[in-house]
This record gives C-alpha cells, structure tokens and sequence, in this order.
C-alpha cells in the first residue's frame, strides 16, 4: 500500500484560484485608489499650506517693512545727519526740540503696535533722554515711546561687535533683525541699523527699533493650516524664534528637534532680507484622515466581493469535488484490488466520460489480470513440476543406487535411515499437490535432502543448522530451500570440506531464510544472470523460487544473491510472516 501523504484537496485548490483571482484585482485597484487618494491630499495639503504660508510671509514682510521705514526716516534724513553734528548748547537744544523728539515721537505712531525708538548717538554733546531704566522692567512697557542714549553705551557690547564687526568708519547701512540684552526675557525683537553721515560717510551712531514678537510675527497661526499642526519660525541659525503650535511646544532660542522632520510633512518658504525661515509641520496622520475614507470603502468592497466569489467558488468546487472525489475513491478501491468497482455519472460531460473510460479500464484489466495471473500461476507450477520432474529421476536414482550399495555391505542402519529420509522428501515434495506448507516441513524437506547427500559425500559436507522457536506457525509455498542446496553440491564443492549453513529466523513481520556456504562464490556478473528472467539455461531452479515467491507474496519479497569469487556464497530468502486461519493466509 502507498504511503499517504498530506495534500490539498483539489475543491480547496479551485475554490483558492477563484477567490485569488478576485482578491489580486481588488487588491491592486485598491492599493493604487489608496495610494493616489494619499499622494492626491498631500498636492493638495501642500499647494494649500504654500499659499497660507506666503500669506504668512507677505504679513511678516509687510511688519517688517513698517519698522523699516522707521529705520530709513533716520537713515535717509540727511538734514537731520547734518545736525547731529552740532556741538553748541543752544543749536542742540533747537534741534532736540524741533526736529529729533518730534521726529521720534512721529515715527512711533507709524508703526500700527507698541514700539520703542533708541537712538545712539556718537556726539556726546547731545543730553541722554530716557525713562526708567529698571533691569526687571519690560521696555515696551515704560511711558516713553523713544529714548536717546551715548553711542558708548552699546560700542562695548559682545552682541554689538558680533553684528557689526567692521570698523565705524566702514559703510554699513544693513539692517539687522536680532534678539539683544533684555528682548529675549521679554519676548521682544530690535531692528538695528548704524547710521552714516551720507557726506563724509562717517559713522555718527545708530538706531534701534524694538516691538514684540507677536506683533511683527503674529500673522503665524497655525489654526491656519490645521488643529494639529505646527508653524515655526527659524532665524539665521536656525533655531526658534517663534512658534504657533497646537500639539507641542517649541523652546524659544532652540534648534526644532530632528524627529519633527521624520515624522512630519514639511513646508518651507524663506523670507526673502531676513534670513528667516518660516516652517509648517503636518502629521501625516492627518494627512490620512481623506484617505482613510477610500481605503475604508475599498476595504469593504473587497470583503463583499471575496465573500460573494467564496460562495459561489464553493458551489461550484464543491459540484466538482464530489465527482473527482467519487472518481478518486473508485480508483483507490481498484488500486486496493477491488476490480468490482465502477462509476455512475449523469450527463454526458467530460466526468460521464472519464466514468465511461474508468469502468471499460476495470472491466478490460479485471480480465487481462485473470488471464495473466492464471497464465503465470500456471506456468510456476509447470515450472515447479518440471523441477520436480528433474530432482525425482535423478535424485531418486542416486537414492536408491546408496540404499543398494548399503545393503551390499550389510549396514542396515544407514540403509534404514536413508529409506526414512528418502519417505520424508517425497512426502513433503508431493504434499498431496498443495503449494502452501508450513515452515517446519519446509525445513524437514530441507533436512532430509542434507541428511541423504551427507550419506553420499560423508565428511566433505558439513552443514550447520540455526533455526530460531519464532518462526514455527507460520506458513510458506514449498520447495524454496532444497533448491539452493541442489546447487551449492552441483557447483561449489570444490572446496574439501564444504561448510554449509541454514538460519531461519522472524524480522519484522517478515521470515528470513539464509543459505551460507563456503564454496567458489561467483562474480556479480552470474549474480544479475541468474536472476535475469531472459537467461536461458542459468539458475533455472533458483530463478523459478525467486518468481514464485513474488508471484505469491508480491515483490517486496524474493531472492538476493550475494556472493564474492573465492569467498562464497549467501543466499537470502525472504518471504511474509503469515499464519492459516479460517480464510487463509494472514499476516
């Protein structure tokens, strides 16, 4: 019987192919809706937060530009560069009263926030005008809108060299955009600006324009683009300046924390004097929130559409599963020997007509199968007599040739023996023409032929005997042992004295027959011809055992030859362990 192995049944096959072919479809069409729908939100999230974040920038700007023109009233004034030369009292009163604190207190009120105007002067002849100058005091928040300061005051400071490095004789005329002394405490900005006599091109001080953050950049909201994201802007290193943000908080004067840039879609648009960089950051789960909806319905159509091809795949699998089932159940049973069976199939499509051609197979291989057995069985057993034929006339002639030289030399004994012996052999040979006896006639066959050769030979024979107690109840087809015996006295004795061996023993469910003999042994070549079933007139007795014993129990079993030239020969005979009970043979 084959050995069975695990599959998938042929309904699960054709019911998988249809629901793949349903799934791969929808699948793909539902990963690139999804996947278009995403890259289709992110265009339009971006060219959105784009236009939102140049409003932003143009609001920035427009800030920016206001407390520059503050800037340029003082830098582009060249009547009031003239006067900031002045160096008698009198002038310098005139002027302060006239032009530099009206002109101050003017330029305030341009600017639509709270600011404070500090001018810096480098003609010390001019008074210091400034309100209370408490350390632990917002600036914005005292009463005077402008002061006036000595040049002296700032000349000295880290952050005044740091910006402007060159020397106050170089022109400088940029602006600078920066967070100095106290602005950072308080959230305020300056914008800075040295001022130059435009004659002489002689440093004559500097102006500096502080307001707060939130006015000059208030317009960066990030409830304009979304509730969960987040507008920044970066200064020229890059780190915070301001923030609007509704999820997290950002350190002012800090870099923004590289994981916002892994997580995030970005969007950066520079503001084009400053050296600003204003920055939105947009999770992309909101980002998924559109598509969630197409990946939501793409999802469902899916499970309807496999759930629908599962039904109707499995109707349909299982219409033809019964059948190939019912055709592979009748082929196994008519592999398993029942040629009885047969398929009845309604319709005349291709399984009425595989049913058809089944059943006209098992009728024709029933038949050829009886006619073939029958011819072999018949042929074994026109062997087996033919055999018989040979080992009678010619054996039963030696026999009888020693029971008459016994009696010549009066050794009744022997003569007695040989007789009981000679009785035995045929008794078992004839067996009322049975071909089926058991083990232990078998081996009493066996024995009886030893034991009537050595009286011939005497001491050039020895044979030993290993039977084991397990092999007794069991059964075999006669005639399998004597053979091999015939032929190690026809062609190995050649050796004096010739040892022969005979174990019969039970292996798992098998019995084991051994036939060692100490003879000339012969070459692999003779081996393959004696089993050969086209050679003719070698091994016609050991080849006949070897084709009843496959003809009787299959071929699993037999005869195997294993033998070296000058070594000798063992014969290995196996057959099943079957006992006779009431119906036969069993194992």
């Amino acid at each position: 019987m084959l050995t069975s192995r695990k599959h998938l049944p042929f309904g699960y096959k054709l019911m998988m192919s249809y629901v793949l072919l349903v799934i791969l479809p929808v699948s793909l069409v539902g990963v690139i809706s999804y996947t278009s729908a995403i890259a289709s939100i992110q265009e339009q999230t971006s060219s959105m937060m784009k236009g939102t974040l140049q409003q932003m920038k143009e609001n920035i700007g427009y800030q920016t530009k206001t407390m520059s023109r503050v800037l340029d009233q003082f830098y582009l004034d060249a009547s009031f560069q003239q006067r900031l030369h002045l160096t008698d009292s009198y002038s310098i009163y005139q002027t302060m009263a006239e032009m530099i604190s009206p002109k101050l207190q003017n330029m305030t009120n341009l600017v639509p926030y709270k600011t404070l105007i500090r001018l810096y002067l480098m003609n010390e002849s001019y008074p210091e005008v400034y309100g209370d100058q408490s350390p632990a005091m917002d600036p914005l928040s005292r009463a005077y809108h402008f002061e006036i300061f000595h040049f002296q005051r700032i000349s000295g400071e880290a952050w005044w060299q740091r910006l402007f490095e060159d020397s106050p004789q170089v022109f400088d005329g940029l602006e600078r955009w920066v967070q100095v002394e106290e602005d950072g405490e308080y959230g305020n900005i300056s914008s800075i600006r040295r001022l130059y006599n435009h004659q002489t091109m002689e440093s004559i001080g500097a102006i500096r324009v502080t307001a707060k953050i939130e006015d000059v950049l208030g317009s960066v909201n990030y409830q304009r683009i979304g509730a969960n994201t987040s507008v920044v802007v970066l200064n020229n290193d890059h780190r915070v300046l301001y923030a609007s943000s509704g999820t997290a908080s950002f350190p002012l004067g800090s870099p923004v924390d590289e994981a916002w840039y892994d997580n995030h879609l970005i969007m950066e648009e520079p503001i084009e004097g400053l050296d600003w960089h204003i920055i939105a950051f947009v999770p992309y789960s909101d980002l998924e929130q559109g598509a969630n909806r197409v990946r939501t319905i793409t999802i469902i159509i899916c499970i309807i559409a496999i759930m629908v091809v599962i039904g109707v795949s499995y109707s349909i699998s299982r219409f033809f599963s019964k059948r190939i089932n019912k055709l592979i159940h009748s082929m196994e049973a008519f592999r398993q020997g029942q040629l009885d069976k047969r398929i009845v199939y309604h319709g005349n499509d291709e399984f009425a007509q595989i049913a058809d051609a089944f059943n006209w197979m098992a009728v024709e291989t029933k038949e050829l199968i009886q006619e073939v057995y029958l011819a072999n069985l018949e042929k074994k057993e026109a062997e087996l007599e033919s055999l018989q034929a040979q080992i009678n006339p010619h054996f039963l002639y030696n026999t009888l040739n020693s029971i008459r030289t016994l009696g010549k030399f009066r050794d009744f004994d022997k003569q007695d023996q040989i007789i009981k012996e000679l009785a035995t052999f045929y008794r078992i040979t004839l067996n009322n023409g049975k071909n089926i006896i058991p083990v232990t006639a078998e081996l009493q066959h066996a024995q009886a032929y030893v034991t009537i050769q050595k009286m011939k030979h005497g001491s050039r024979m020895m044979v030993d005997y290993d039977i084991h107690a397990d092999i007794y109840g069991f059964e075999t087809i006669k005639l399998i042992l004597q053979p091999f015996l015939e032929n190690i006295l026809e062609h190995a004795l050649y050796v004096d004295p010739i040892h022969i061996r005979l174990q019969a023993y039970k292996d798992e469910g098998r019995l084991v027959f051994k036939i060692i003999d100490n003879g000339v042994g012969m070459s692999k070549d003779i081996q393959k011809r004696i089993l050969d079933q086209s050679e003719v007139g070698l091994g016609y007795g050991i080849r006949n055992v070897h084709e009843r014993i496959r003809l009787q129990y299959g071929l699993a079993y037999g005869v195997a030859i294993y033998s070296r030239v000058g070594m000798g020969t063992a014969i290995v005979i196996t057959i099943p362990a079957r006992k006779k009970d009431d119906s036969g043979l069993r194992d």
